[in-house]
């Protein structure tokens, strides 16, 4: 931007930016939606592209962890950590456990396992943990899920 500039201008780029930045965060607040799929090559979209990458390739991992990830992207934990409510309103974890719960549900919806395996098969240690939060985060138990496929 120059230097001289009309306030109108500059409320307008603020204006947008701030729109871009609702939009990122409801998109990944929703959890049926991958990051794959949309907003375009904005830094933002990128990370967190590259972060379900990582995060889909240690899924049967169930000790992948905010530490883990950090040395996976070269970046500290607080920098995560600050990256991550910044772009999603989430932590790291939190976003961990959706991108777990999400590759679930199409899990449920491609393959006819049982509960606990699906739960040891996306990371969860504890089936009852991966059953609540996926009721938690789709309104439904992995079993209504899975009926609501037919």
């Amino acid at each position: 931007m120059e230097k001289l500039f009309e306030i109108k201008y500059l409320r307008t780029v603020v204006k947008n930016l701030l729109k871009k930045r609702v939009i990122m965060k409801e998109k990944y607040l929703l959890t049926n939606i991958s990051a794959s799929g949309g907003l375009g090559d904005n830094p933002e979209s990128k990370f967190l592209t590259k972060v379900e990458e990582i995060i889909e390739s240690h899924f049967s991992a169930p000790d992948f962890s905010i530490n883990t990830l950090s040395e996976k992207l070269n970046v500290s934990r607080s920098h995560l950590c600050r990256k991550f409510k910044s772009v999603t309103g989430k932590s790291p974890s939190d976003f961990i456990k959706v991108v777990r719960l999400k590759k679930g549900a199409e899990m449920i919806l491609r393959e006819d396992l049982g509960i606990n395996e699906l739960a040891y098969e996306v990371g969860f240690n504890l089936p009852l943990h991966f059953i609540s939060s996926f009721k938690k985060c789709f309104g439904k138990t992995p079993k209504e899920y899975a009926l609501g496929k037919n």
